[in-house]
Formats: C-alpha cells, sequence, structure tokens
C-alpha cells in the first residue's frame, strides 16, 4: 500500500486498501513458505500464485463482500441512531408548537380532502362494482336524440342478442322490482332485481358462497330460486351459509336461495336479490309479441367477447336495428329516429355526476398546491430562522450530511403526524360525505376507503414534506459558519432567491382562494336557484309511501286479480283520508321525482297523435306525426293532493276506474288528462277539452288541461315535450300513495302499516318520505359539490391567512435593522404600517390576477354545477376579490403593526 492511503482511515475505511493488503499479506506467507521448501524466489512467487488463482478475481470478489459488509454496518449505525434523532427532532419541534400545528393540520386535512374526493372518484369513475375487467363491460340500449333519452332494449332484441356470440362472452337483460317478504313476521320490503341468466357472467363474479344461475338455470331449470347480496344474507341470517338450500316466502311464493353474492356488490344500485325473470312480464320469453315488442324497457349489459371494439359492435348492432325493423315495422314506426346505443358500464353508472366529480377532483388538487406551497413557505421560514443555531452546531463538529439528516428526520416526524391526522380526517370525512349522499347521491352510499388512494396520499405528503425540509437545509448547511456567526445570519439570510420563493408561496395561495372562492359561490347560487324553482306542484306538507302489489293476487291480467287490486286501492285510499290529519290522499304509479334512475324514467313514455289511425294500422301518418311524451297514471284526487292547478276542463271525476272495469280486459283508457306544453302542441289555439287524440283507434278523450310539472330534474325545462295522465284503477303492482299532512313521516308510515296490516298483512310498506325531499334529491350531487367546494374554499382560505401572516411577519423580523434605521431617520410609524400594507396589496393583486386567469380557464368545468348563474357576472367576482383583498390586508394587519413599534435603538443594537 502506498503511504498515502493509509491517511484515508482517518475518515473511514478503506476498502481497496484492506484488501490489496489481505492478499499480499496472503501471498507473502505463501512465497515464503516455499523458499523454506527450498525454491528459488522467482519460482516460489510462481508456485504461490498458481496455488492461489487469480489476484483480480479473488480482490473483486472481497471488495463486494466488504461493501455489501459496509453498508449494512452504516445502514445498522443509521437506524441505531435514528431513535435519539427522533427524540431530538421531537425536543426541537416542541419549542415551536405553532409552526407544528401549522404544518400538522395542513397536511392532514389536505390528505383527508384528496383522499375522500379520490376515494369517491374511485367509486364512481373507476371501479363501481367488484367486477373483472370492467373495460369490457358495457351498457346497450335505444336513445332518443329528439328528447336526449337513453331507454333500455326491447325484450324480443335482448333474447335476440343472446344468440350472438361472436360478439358478447355473456349478455343479460334485467328489471328493478320490489318483494315482500313474508318469512320474519312483519312483512319487509326487499329491492331487488330481475334478470335473464347470463346476468352474473357478465360480471365474472364468484359467489361468496353457494351458486349463481346461470343462462341454462334460466331457461330449463327451476326458476324460482334466488340469489342473496351479501348485506341482505347477513342481517336475515347473521352469517349461516346454511340459508343456502332453504326457502323464502316473496310475494306469496316459496323461492329457494341458491347462492350470496360477493360483498360490496348491489347492481343495480341498492338491489338486494336477484331472481330470474320470473317476476317481471316483460322478461317473460312467452309473452305476447306486443309486450316484446311494445317498449325499451330492458336495461341490458353485456361482456364483449376478446377482440370485439365498442365501435365494431355500435356497427353490428345498427346492421341488427335494421334487421328488426324490417322483420317487425309495426313496432318501430314510433321509433323511427331512434338508434341503439353502446356506452362503457362505467361511464353510464356515472353519467350525470362524472363532470361534478372531474371538477371536485380539480378543486382537491388545487388544495394540494396550496397545502405544499404553505408548508414549503413554512418550512423555509423556520430553517432560515435557525440559521444561527445550524452554524453554532456546525462550528462544534456536526457534519452538513448530519445536520440535513436531523432536518430530514423533523420533516419525517412532521410527516408521520400529519398522516396520522389524515387518516382520521379521512375517516371523519368519508362518514360526512356518506351522511350527505346517501339520498341525496345515491351512488355514493358505498364509498370507502381506498387503502391504494390513501397510500399514495401518505406518499406524496411524505415526499413533500422531506422536499420541503432538505431544500432550505442544503441552502443553509452550505454557508460558513465563521460567516454566518459572524454576519448574524439568522436575521439576514433572506436572500432574493428565498424571498421570491415565499411571494410565490402566497401568490398561489391567493389565486387558488380565489378559484375555489369563485367556484363555491357559482356552486351554491346555483343550488339556490334550482331549489327555488317552481315544480309545478306544491310538496309542502305532502308525504309519499311505496307498495309492491304480488301478481299472485293482485294484478291486472286476470278480471279477479284487477277487482281485488281495485277494491285494495279504493278502501286504503278512504281510510286514509278518514284518518285524523290527514287532509288529502291519493295514489299513483310513482310521483314526481320518484324514479329509481333516469332508465326508470325512460319507461314511462308513450306516443300520442292529434289524428287517430285506422284500426289495425300501424305505420300511417298518425304514428308517423306522433310526439313521444310522458305518462302518469293517477287517481282522480291526484291533482288536488298534489296542488297542480287544473287549467281547463273538470279533469278526473272518479268515474274512470269503473270505466276501466267495465272494460275489462282494458285495451285503452277512456279518459285522459294532459298539460298545458301537450296541449299548446297537439291543439294551438285551440281549447283541447273533449277533444280524441292518438295515434291508437278509437282514441282517448281529453277531459282536463293541467299546469306544465316537473317530473324528475329539477334544473330540467318543465315538460317541453308534454305529459299525459291516465286514471289509474290501482291494478299496477307498484302504488305510490301521496298523503298531504302535518303529520311526520315517521306517523304517516305507522297510520301507513295500520291501515294496511288490516287490509292485507303480507304487504309492506316502504321509503315513506316528504316530497319535497325527494325533490331536493334531484338536485342532491350540486348540493354535495357545494358543501364539497364551500369546505375546499373555507380550508384555501385559512391557508392563505396562514401564509400570508407568517411571509409577513417573518420578512419584516428580517426588515428589523432597516425599519429601525428608516424610524431613526424620521419616518413616521404610519408610512412603516403603510409601507408593509402596500406589500400585502401588491401580493394580493398579483394573486388575484393570475387567480382570475384560472378562473376563467376553468370554466368548462365549473359549468358541470352551474345553473342560472353568470360565474363572470361582475358583482360575483367582485364580491370574491373584495372579500380576499380584505382578507389579505387583515392577515397582514398584525405584521404592519408590528413593523410600525419597532425600536430603533433596539433594533440597531440587536444587530
Amino acid at each position: 500500500m502506498k503511504a498515502w492511503r493509509r491517511y484515508l482511515r482517518f475518515w473511514g475505511s478503506d476498502i481497496d486498501g484492506d484488501v490489496d493488503d489481505e492478499l499480499r499479506f496472503h501471498l507473502e506467507r505463501r512465497v515464503s513458505d516455499y523458499m523454506a521448501a527450498g525454491l528459488a524466489r522467482d519460482e516460489a512467487e510462481r508456485a504461490a500464485r498458481e496455488r492461489f488463482g487469480d489476484v483480480s478475481d479473488v480482490a473483486r470478489s472481497l471488495r463486494d463482500h466488504d461493501l455489501v459488509k459496509q453498508r449494512w454496518a452504516l445502514w445498522r449505525d443509521r437506524f441505531q441512531m435514528l431513535p435519539r434523532e427522533i427524540g431530538f427532532a421531537v425536543r426541537s419541534l416542541r419549542s415551536a408548537p405553532t409552526f407544528v400545528v401549522a404544518v400538522v393540520l395542513t397536511l392532514g386535512i389536505a390528505i383527508g380532502a384528496y383522499t375522500v374526493i379520490s376515494s369517491a372518484a374511485d367509486v364512481l369513475l373507476r371501479r363501481p362494482v367488484p367486477a373483472t375487467d370492467l373495460a369490457d363491460i358495457v351498457m346497450i340500449g335505444h336513445y332518443d336524440p329528439q328528447h336526449d333519452i337513453h331507454a333500455g332494449m326491447q325484450p324480443a332484441e335482448v333474447y335476440d342478442l343472446e344468440n350472438r356470440h361472436d360478439l358478447f362472452s355473456a349478455i343479460s337483460g334485467y328489471r328493478s322490482v320490489g318483494l315482500n317478504l313474508t318469512d320474519a313476521g312483519q312483512p319487509r320490503y326487499i329491492p331487488a332485481a330481475t334478470t335473464t341468466g347470463g346476468f352474473f357472467d357478465v360480471f365474472g363474479l364468484r359467489p361468496y358462497a353457494g351458486r349463481f344461475y346461470n343462462a341454462h338455470d334460466e331457461r330449463f331449470g327451476p326458476s324460482n330460486v334466488v340469489v342473496l347480496s351479501y348485506g341482505l344474507w347477513r342481517d336475515l341470517t347473521g352469517g349461516d351459509t346454511a340459508v343456502i338450500g332453504q326457502s323464502l316466502q316473496l310475494n306469496d311464493s316459496s323461492y329457494m336461495v341458491v347462492g350470496i353474492a360477493p360483498p360490496a356488490f348491489e347492481y343495480p344500485l341498492g338491489a338486494q336479490l336477484w331472481t330470474p325473470h320470473t317476476l317481471d312480464f316483460f322478461l317473460n320469453r312467452n309473452a305476447s309479441a306486443m309486450i316484446q315488442h311494445g317498449g325499451s324497457v330492458v336495461p341490458t349489459i353485456a361482456r364483449l367477447r376478446a377482440g370485439v371494439t365498442r365501435e365494431q359492435l355500435q356497427v353490428e348492432l345498427g346492421n341488427a336495428l335494421n334487421s328488426w325493423s324490417e322483420r317487425e315495422p309495426q313496432f318501430y314506426t314510433l321509433r323511427r329516429s331512434w338508434s341503439i346505443e353502446v356506452r362503457s358500464f362505467v361511464a353510464a353508472w356515472a353519467g350525470r355526476l362524472r363532470p361534478i366529480v372531474i371538477a371536485l377532483i380539480g378543486a382537491a388538487g388545487f388544495v394540494i398546491l396550496v397545502a405544499c406551497a404553505n408548508v414549503g413557505s413554512l418550512y423555509l421560514l423556520r430553517t432560515t430562522g435557525r440559521a444561527r443555531e445550524i452554524a453554532v452546531r456546525m462550528a462544534l463538529g456536526a457534519s452538513r450530511a448530519r445536520i440535513v439528516r436531523a432536518l430530514a428526520v423533523e420533516a419525517l416526524v412532521l410527516a408521520a403526524a400529519g398522516g396520522l391526522l389524515g387518516i382520521l380526517m379521512t375517516q371523519i370525512m368519508l362518514a360526512a360525505v356518506r351522511d350527505a349522499a346517501a339520498w341525496r347521491v345515491p351512488e355514493l352510499h358505498a364509498i370507502r376507503l381506498n387503502p391504494f388512494v390513501l397510500a399514495s396520499s401518505l406518499l406524496l405528503t411524505l415526499v413533500v414534506a422531506v422536499l420541503c425540509a432538505a431544500a432550505p437545509a442544503f441552502r443553509i448547511a452550505a454557508v460558513d459558519p465563521r460567516d454566518a456567526l459572524a454576519s448574524g445570519l439568522s436575521r439576514h439570510s433572506m436572500s432574493t432567491g428565498r424571498s421570491q420563493f415565499l411571494r410565490l408561496a402566497v401568490v398561489s395561495q391567493i389565486a387558488t382562494a380565489l378559484v375555489l372562492m369563485l367556484s363555491c359561490m357559482v356552486a351554491v347560487r346555483s343550488v339556490r336557484r334550482v331549489l327555488s324553482l317552481d315544480p309545478g306542484f306544491d310538496a309542502s306538507r305532502v308525504v309519499t309511501a311505496q307498495i309492491f302489489l304480488p301478481k299472485s293476487r293482485y294484478n291486472d291480467t286476470t278480471l279477479a286479480g284487477a277487482v281485488r287490486a281495485m277494491s285494495l286501492h279504493q278502501t286504503l285510499l278512504d281510510r286514509l283520508r278518514a284518518a285524523p290529519g290527514i287532509e288529502a290522499a291519493s295514489s299513483a304509479d310513482v310521483s314526481p321525482f320518484g324514479f329509481n334512475d333516469a332508465l326508470d324514467a325512460s319507461t314511462h313514455r308513450t306516443a300520442v297523435s292529434a289524428e287517430i289511425g285506422a284500426a289495425g294500422e300501424v305505420g300511417g301518418h298518425a304514428f308517423q306525426s306522433a310526439l313521444t311524451v310522458d305518462d302518469w297514471q293517477v287517481d282522480a284526487a291526484y291533482f288536488h293532493t298534489m296542488g297542480i292547478p287544473v287549467l281547463a276542463g273538470p279533469g278526473f271525476t272518479g268515474h274512470e276506474q269503473q270505466d276501466q272495469a267495465r272494460a275489462y280486459p282494458k285495451q285503452l283508457q277512456l279518459a285522459v288528462v294532459i298539460d298545458r306544453a301537450l296541449a299548446h302542441r297537439l291543439f294551438p289555439g285551440e281549447n283541447a277539452v273533449g277533444k280524441l287524440i292518438g295515434p291508437w283507434p278509437p282514441g282517448m278523450r281529453v277531459v282536463g288541461v293541467v299546469d306544465n310539472v316537473k317530473q324528475s330534474d329539477l334544473a330540467a325545462p318543465s315538460q317541453v315535450a308534454g305529459a299525459i295522465y291516465f286514471a289509474t284503477a290501482g291494478t299496477q303492482a307498484r302504488q305510490t300513495i301521496l298523503l298531504r299532512t302535518e303529520q311526520s313521516p315517521a306517523g304517516v308510515a305507522g297510520l301507513l302499516r295500520r291501515t294496511l296490516a288490516d287490509l292485507d298483512p303480507e304487504l309492506a310498506v316502504h321509503d315513506v318520505q316528504p316530497l319535497a325531499k325527494l325533490v331536493s334529491r334531484s338536485v342532491g350531487a350540486r348540493q354535495v359539490a357545494a358543501w364539497l367546494l364551500s369546505g375546499f374554499a373555507a380550508l384555501s382560505l385559512a391557508l392563505c391567512i396562514v401564509g400570508v401572516f407568517g411571509v409577513l411577519n417573518y420578512t419584516m423580523s428580517q426588515r428589523a435593522k432597516e425599519l429601525g434605521i428608516r424610524l431613526a431617520l424620521g419616518a413616521q410609524p404610519g408610512e412603516v404600517a403603510s409601507m408593509v400594507l402596500r406589500n400585502a396589496a401588491a401580493l394580493a393583486g398579483t394573486g388575484l390576477v393570475v387567480g382570475m386567469f384560472a378562473y376563467l380557464a376553468l370554466q368548462r368545468w365549473i359549468g358541470a354545477f352551474t345553473y342560472g348563474v353568470d360565474a363572470r357576472g361582475p358583482w360575483l367576482i367582485a364580491g370574491a376579490v373584495l372579500s380576499l383583498v380584505t382578507i389579505t390586508l387583515a392577515a397582514s394587519l398584525p405584521a404592519a403593526v408590528r413593523a410600525s413599534r419597532v425600536d430603533p435603538l433596539a433594533a440597531l443594537r440587536a444587530e
């Protein structure tokens, strides 16, 4: 070994020198042994090298071994030192409680906000159900471009597509139904779905227990079988798998439990039980041609075969639609402008929520940006303020690496505390969102904490904290400690670069706060504007309830069943009207805003024309000119109960139900009521009362005209297409009871259960709630978005206040000598204070300009929750700008007061 290399060991081990020394020692020993045996030195060295082998290869192996050993020793030493460094970091942070609270709260709330929004996006936009390969699952249905209606398929079309094995690996139609479970004593309503056989194959699910029914079972096996959801199974049995093979009484029939669905699977939304098509006559393969082709009422879901794209499927379905139209022209005349659309299952699930969720993700990203800027500025201020302390530690022998590592450990401690708070805040926010969205946005009822999203948020927090701590630490540690101690670095360490970073952080916080504040104001005003709209009826003091009648005893396909249903209907309403506190009572097939989803609403459509077609003729001018409008089945007291003005004619008088019974089996409605929009479209400038409308012969007579009513979306135009009301006889399976009363929903529920139990103890009452709540639910997504944006805006404002306060106070402390000199030379305290306020105003002005450009650039996403509000209105923008300027100046007042009260002598003496 060369002599100079021995000095390297002052800074640690020298692996290369140690390996060379060790090999040389062994070779010399071997040479000595050979020379002692009588060999010459040259021969002894040659023999020693031959015996030893390749020296360079051995040296490389030894170096690798020693390097690994050295690294392990280094990491072991560091880990052994880590508890002491953590203890030192905790003691150091205890001296700055304000800094710790600010950083931990910022990190915790930012983690919580971003994790909640990302988890919601995961449920809505990425993985709404626990299925495999969701990208291969599509929704198929008819689309009416004239009214922007997404409808289902006709039953016959679904059965035809089941044979297209070249396109689908699985396909299924389904319908949402309601069942009365009578096994548990008191009848209980169960939301369910009746499906064709390949339903579970579409999702690629495995049963939690038992088995699923399939297409073969549905066609050839026993049809009275059910699959329970995981939640219903736990609720009914407490988790006992022995229920498989046992029977449940559903709608007066016995159904055998064959399987249990995996946890978290509830599709269609809220479904707790699945059964083959027997509970819905639209899915009956032996139904009449009118049923199989008469309406696009079957939502259809399919899994694409490998190699088939959505574009290819769209072309094939277009060809199939042409074939169906040629085969059954009488059923497609009224849908001549309709097409078949293919939508991604995930996109169809998200629907109207997709733009809102994307906008909220952007808002959460802004919060993260503000949090990062705030944490970065706080770390820079703290590290710069500790410059003298760091210089002293370096002067006492601490290495720069040790200093940086100590500051990084502090950052890790803060990040860990912020992460723990973030997990807690995530759980609190998730619970709050679930509670707020429980009935407003049913799609979010299954929102759950996504571990991957949480882990990503925590990792981002860790990286941001370490970088924010390390960047200024490297700058401070690079300063010569002698210069730092000599020049008082703790007071004059604010370099131009760091000052610019702090100003940039404050500007970004103000800009982000402006964007979020304006978005929040737009969202809140939009919700208020929507809720102030007149739905066309008086929802106050109206309570709705749902009843489902089993077809085994109540139906309109047999005279006995129809009479029994009408008798139950009339007796129930008569008793309710006679009950104390009930002002009015009526029934309908569904109440306004009472739809399960958009597909449910699409089934309440019918064709109406001012002309009547000839008997047996479909496709004439009367059918070609027909309008597609909403249809409703209501009783005579419906308009009075709902407070819907009757504009012309007597309306329904109560005799229509008897007319239906006399005309049994009913093929048409003898009397109808239409709304003002439809009357204007069919008979402009004329009195529609007494007119006959088609297109089906012999026509329907208009007995009344009522005002327009919003039926499913408060923000939608009032019945542009129009609506027609049929007189109900109470024979439909789904019935909605509407009561105008001062009683609470709980009191109404008790009254309904007692009254119904006297008439039929096996019928269940469910979904008892105020009509106003249903109306409010139509804007539930907007309300939740407005609340979340309000929270984000408040958080952003709080961080902005902290940023402005911290930066200006620290800046003034750094400029104490300058301020002292100004005051010593005659400057007035008011002038110094105004200088600080001008600096704050300059920061605010820059941030507001940047924020306005950002806000205008984001109008496309802000429009997702805008209604009836000018997002660029001058008063709106002026209010937000004035508020932010006021908040910024208020946050800078302590710094201005502090600067104006600087003692010149004390400031100069301290320097």
